[in-house]
């Protein structure tokens, strides 16, 4: 299957997806650097020199999901009125002014649990609007790779991504240094707040398929979308996947701090996740595009969860405690890398096209309650171990709750069980059965040439 619709009506041209995919993958690209200057690693530590605790960085990620479903409810009731690129161009724009702001309270010479909250509302208010901006952002991907080979695409897209996600950590992580003082992230966030705006002037470009305003209000087209199986389906499988990722993964910078790794190599750690991404990426999208979505998520999840066990091995001193954490971060940006694929491809085959505005709002309220939870959570839960440090036979506490954290990820493949068409896609087993006979193929046909004399 190459994911086209079912009706001609809802293409568009060549010409048209041609050009707006590769105005697509721009805005992506500007979206990465954002990305890379103002929030994960880097605004996590922004947070820390602020003067935060664990309980700050969890409630942080639980405000910022509870923002997506928000902002998502009011791009649902403007899009059809100004447009699916259009919201995504106010609602990028406008994201730069509280990026500006970050980099004001950056300037500032105090801190304490007053900037602490300061920075936080701020964080929450660029993810309100640029979730709203995002209302439109997989409705305007369907639209344009609706036709074509999506597995393909969504591989060159990826790759561009990564490549920026490989650069930007290490500039970003050699200009902070070791212990970065407050004033250093002021240019991060500069350089973060122009990215948004010349992603929103790139969104002028994209085409989209027109579609006309709903007779139904917006509360019983959601509720009407919600009782479709496939997406039904498609959002208990987000929201676990959510809930679990938002558990553990905040809380990796906080331990490998504690640890005594720099600042600087946490953030290059996000080019080593994206590295692994892209080692992958092209065998990815074949793999989707050949198969669809249910080998990706078996390869990807059960593996995912079993990589938490690492953290009970997590050394103590600088040297390997550095090559573990780029061990594992490699490890898991290889794997990323396929899950977002089966993922992707699950939910363009989840969501009808006659559906996609409320049906991509619906997998991004359920990611976000999910995410929520578990961000609130994982901060309650992190904070009480984190004040005990030892646990079981001189265990470190921490590492032991992100290792149980991890290994929950086995719930989440179980849900993909339940996905549409599961029971009709490849299995795992018989994709590995057909990589390795390739490999003994291609082995045999080497060995002679190697068995040769020099």
């Amino acid at each position: 299957m190459d994911g086209s619709p079912s009706g001609g009506e809802y293409l568009l041209t060549q010409d048209q997806r041609r050009r707006g995919q590769d105005a697509l993958t721009n805005v992506a690209a500007c979206f990465a650097v954002f990305m890379a200057c103002s929030t994960g690693s880097v605004g996590t530590l922004f947070l820390l020199s602020l003067g935060a605790t664990p309980f700050h960085i969890g409630v942080l990620t639980t405000l910022t999901q509870m923002m997506v479903p928000v902002a998502q409810f009011v791009g649902l009731l403007v899009i059809f009125r100004v447009g699916k690129a259009r919201l995504a161009v106010i609602g990028r724009a406008a994201a730069a002014i509280p990026i500006l702001f970050l980099a004001v309270l950056a300037m500032l010479d105090a801190s304490g649990a007053g900037q602490v909250w300061a920075a936080i509302g701020a964080f929450a208010l660029v993810t309100l609007l640029v979730s709203a901006a995002n209302t439109g952002w997989w409705p305007l991907l369907q639209d344009n790779t609706a036709g074509d080979r999506m597995g393909a695409f969504f591989a060159r897209l990826r790759t561009r991504l990564r490549i920026f996600e490989i650069l930007l950590p290490f500039l970003v992580g050699a200009y902070l240094g070791t212990r970065p003082e407050r004033a250093k992230f002021l240019l991060p966030f500069c350089v973060a707040a122009a990215s948004m705006l010349v992603g929103a002037w790139l969104m002028r470009f994209v085409a989209e398929r027109v579609a006309q305003r709903p007779a139904e209000g917006l509360i019983r087209r959601l509720v009407g979308t919600a009782t479709h199986a496939p997406i039904r389906r498609f959002m208990w499988f987000i929201a676990s996947r959510s809930f679990i990722l938002s558990l553990a993964t905040p809380f990796w910078v906080v331990l490998l701090t504690s640890r005594g790794l720099s600042a600087r190599y946490v953030v290059w750690l996000g080019a080593v996740v994206a590295l692994g991404h892209l080692c992958g990426l092209q065998w990815w999208g074949w793999l989707v595009d050949r198969h669809r979505s249910r080998a990706a998520l078996t390869i990807t999840l059960i593996p995912e969860a079993v990589l938490g066990l690492a953290w009970l091995l997590i050394p103590a001193t600088p040297i390997p405690l550095l090559a573990w954490a780029v061990a594992f971060h490699m490890v898991w940006g290889f794997l990323e890398g396929g899950y977002f694929m089966g993922q992707t491809r699950a939910m363009m085959d989840a969501v009808p096209l006659s559906r996609q505005t409320e049906g991509f709002a619906l997998v991004s309220y359920s990611s976000a309650l999910g995410g929520m939870l578990g961000g609130f959570l994982g901060g309650v839960f992190f904070q009480a171990v984190t004040e005990r440090c030892v646990g079981p036979a001189g265990l470190d506490s921490r590492a032991m709750y992100l290792a149980w954290a991890q290994l929950l990820m086995t719930g989440v493949w179980w849900t993909t069980t339940r996905l549409p068409d599961h029971h009709r896609q490849t299995p795992a087993r018989e994709v590995g059965t057909q990589v390795w006979k390739r490999l003994q193929a291609l082995f045999s046909e080497k060995l002679p040439q190697l068995r040769r004399p020099f």
